[in-house]
């Protein structure tokens, strides 16, 4: 499966490439098709999501660090710490990207 770094190292170079592709058809076709705005305006998000991605990848690793100090897996048998560990994670990815969905931020 593919990282977010993975998928920023693949999605950058092919974005410019299609940039480069549009602008040049647009100039050898005399048609004035490519602009710039749209160019910018699309770097710009590609930008704003790299952020978000490692700022939330950030929170998320900060909160891990936090309730790592209370360890409450010496509360529990081990195999019900796996069991709740997966259905924690799973109902956080659910809400995430339904949440993801409604809210432009995420």
């Amino acid at each position: 499966m593919f990282e977010s770094n993975d998928i920023y190292a693949i999605g950058l170079p092919t974005a410019f490439t299609f940039i480069a592709i549009e602008a040049a058809y647009s100039i050898w076709s005399k048609k004035d098709l490519y602009k710039r705005a749209g160019s910018y305006g699309s770097l710009g998000l590609f930008a704003g999501n790299v952020l978000m991605v490692f700022l939330t990848k950030g929170l998320i690793f900060s909160l891990y660090l936090y309730i790592f100090k209370f360890n409450i897996s010496d509360f529990f048998p081990e195999w019900l710490v796996w069991v709740m560990a997966f259905v924690l994670i799973d109902f956080t990815f659910y809400w995430y990207h339904r949440a993801s969905h409604r809210v432009i931020f995420l």
